[in-house]
C-alpha cells in the first residue's frame, strides 16, 4: 500500500524520454503541487493541476511531464545561475517531479522538439510578486511602509516580468505550434493591496500572452466565484492549505488545484461518466454510487453524488457538493472535505497509516454520524480559524487514532466521544447537544466546550 504516492498518477522524479509525452507542464510551486504541509519524500505526494489535468485527459502514464519548479520565477526559469524564490534549493533538498539539468526554459525547448506534445500549461511570475513582498518586509516595517515600498517598486517587477514572459512564450513558440495555457493566479487573501498586486501580473500575464496565440485559465476568477460564499475569503473556502499555526498558505489544496485544472480544461470541463473512474476533477451530479481506488485523484467541485462513496486508497476532496447516501474512507487514503458539502449519510474514517498527507473536514454539513477511528495519520475537524467547524447530526467518534486529532468549533446533535487516541487530541469550541466524553487518550488538551454532561478527561473542558 506504501507505493500509492511513489507512483501516483504519472510520476515521481524520474527523467523525461522521448516518444510518449503528449503534455508539458511549466512553472512554480503551484503547478507543481507544494504543501508546506507535506513531509517528503517522495516528492509524488505533491498534486498540482498538471497531474488532475492529466488524469482528466485520460493520459496514460509517462504523457505528462511536470517540470515545474516550486520558487521559479520568470527571471530564472530561463537562466537558472539567476537568483530565485528557492528553486535551485529545493532541486538540490527534496527534488522536482522530472529530472533535468540546466533552466527550465531550455528543458522546454529540449522536450517539444523531442516529443509529440499537444498541450503546454504554464505557470510563472507569482514568485517574482513574493520576491517583492520579501524585499518590502525588513525589520520592523509597517503597514504603512510595506504598501510604500511595493507601490514604488511594483511597476519595475512587472515590466521585468513583461520582457521575461515575452522571451519565454518566444521560446516555446519557435518550437511549438499547438495549445498553450497560461493560468492566472489567485489572490492569497482578502487585503485589498494583495489583490491589486496579484490582478496586475495577471493583467500582464494577459496582455503577453496574446501576443503569442495563448489562451487563458481563469484561476483569479474560478477562486473568487469559489470563495463568494465565504467573504472573498479563499482559506475559509477551503481553497488554500491551512497552516498548523492557523491561517493559511498561499498554495492551493488539492480541491484548489482541481478548479485551477477545470480553468485550463474550459469549455469542455469533463463530466463524471462512471462510479469507478473518478479520476480527475469534475462538476455536475452522477446518479449512483462512487468508488475511489489507489491511484485515483477524485475531485468534485459543485453537484454531487446521489448514492455512497467509498474511498479504497487515493484521494478524495469534495467542495459544494451533496452526497446523498454514506462516505467511507479507508487504507492509503486523503480526505479533503472541504465548505458546504452536505453528506445526507454517514462519514467514516478509518485505518489510514501514518505517512499520508492530513485530512481535513471543514465547514461540512454530516447529518448522520461521523467516525474516525484506528487511523495513523492526523486530522482537522474544524481548525479555526482556517478550517470552520462542522454540523454533525448524529455522534462524533474519534476513538483509537495515533495520529493528532484537532476538533475545533463543531456542532454535534448527538455525544462527542473521544477515546483512547495515542496521538495529541484538541476539543476545543464545540457545542454538543447531549454529552462530551474523553476517556483513555494519551495526551489531550481542550476548552470552551458546551455539553449537557462533560466526563472524564474532558470534565473540566
Amino acid at each position: 500500500m506504501k507505493k500509492l504516492y511513489s507512483i501516483l498518477l504519472t510520476l515521481g522524479a524520474l527523467p523525461a524520454f522521448a516518444g510518449n509525452v503528449t503534455y508539458l507542464a511549466l512553472g512554480d510551486s503551484i503547478s507543481f503541487g507544494y504543501n508546506p504541509n507535506i513531509v517528503p519524500p517522495p516528492v509524488s505526494q505533491y498534486i498540482g493541476y498538471p497531474q488532475i489535468v492529466a488524469a482528466d485527459l485520460h493520459l496514460p502514464a509517462g504523457a505528462e511531464i511536470n517540470a515545474s519548479c516550486p520558487g521559479q520565477t520568470s527571471a530564472s526559469f530561463l537562466n537558472y545561475l539567476t537568483p530565485d524564490n528557492g528553486c535551485q534549493a529545493f532541486i538540490s533538498t527534496i527534488g522536482l517531479h522530472t529530472s533535468y539539468a540546466g533552466s527550465q526554459a531550455a528543458f522546454a525547448v529540449q522536450e517539444l522538439l523531442t516529443n509529440p506534445i499537444n498541450l503546454v500549461t504554464l505557470s510563472i511570475g507569482g514568485d517574482d510578486l513574493l520576491l517583492l513582498q520579501q524585499q518590502c518586509s525588513p525589520p520592523g516595517f509597517t503597514a504603512a511602509s510595506f504598501q510604500a515600498c511595493v507601490e514604488a517598486n511594483l511597476p519595475g517587477v512587472l515590466s521585468a516580468y513583461a520582457e521575461n514572459l515575452t522571451q519565454i512564450l518566444a521560446e516555446i513558440r519557435s518550437v511549438y505550434k499547438g495549445k498553450l495555457v497560461l493560468v492566472l493566479y489567485s489572490a492569497p487573501n482578502t487585503d485589498p493591496l494583495f489583490t491589486f498586486v496579484v490582478e496586475q501580473l495577471n493583467s500582464v500575464m494577459e496582455l503577453v500572452s496574446s501576443n503569442f496565440g495563448a489562451t487563458i485559465g481563469d484561476g483569479f476568477t474560478a477562486f473568487q466565484i469559489a470563495s463568494a460564499l465565504f467573504g472573498g475569503d479563499p482559506c475559509k473556502a477551503g481553497l488554500l492549505v491551512p497552516l498548523k499555526t492557523g491561517g493559511c498558505d498561499v498554495h492551493p489544496t488539492v480541491y484548489g488545484q482541481g478548479l485551477l485544472a477545470l480553468t485550463v480544461l474550459q469549455p469542455h470541463s469533463p463530466v463524471l461518466t462512471s462510479g469507478s473512474s473518478c479520476n480527475g476533477a469534475y462538476a455536475g451530479t452522477f446518479n449512483g454510487n462512487v468508488t475511489v481506488s489507489n491511484l485515483q485523484v477524485c475531485i468534485l467541485v459543485g453537484g454531487g453524488v446521489t448514492g455512497n462513496i467509498d474511498l479504497d486508497g487515493g484521494v478524495l476532496a469534495m467542495n459544494t457538493v451533496t452526497i446523498g447516501g454514506n462516505v467511507q474512507a479507508e487504507g492509503a487514503a486523503t480526505l479533503s472535505i472541504g465548505p458546504a458539502t452536505i453528506i445526507d449519510g454517514n462519514l467514516q474514517i478509518q485505518n489510514l497509516p501514518s505517512w499520508m498527507p492530513p485530512s481535513q473536514v471543514c465547514g461540512a454539513s454530516v447529518k448522520g454520524n461521523f467516525q474516525f477511528q484506528n487511523n495513523g495519520n492526523a486530522i482537522a475537524i474544524g481548525s479555526a480559524p482556517s478550517c470552520p467547524g462542522n454540523m454533525i447530526g448524529g455522534n462524533l467518534q474519534v476513538h483509537n487514532n495515533s495520529g493528532a486529532t484537532a476538533i475545533f468549533g463543531n456542532t454535534v446533535g448527538g455525544n462527542l466521544q473521544d477515546l483512547n487516541n495515542t496521538g495529541t487530541s484538541q476539543v476545543f469550541g464545540n457545542t454538543i447537544q447531549k454529552n462530551l466524553q474523553c476517556q483513555n487518550d494519551s495526551a489531550i488538551t481542550g476548552g470552551g466546550n458546551l455539553a449537557a454532561q462533560k466526563q472524564g478527561q474532558c470534565a473540566a473542558f
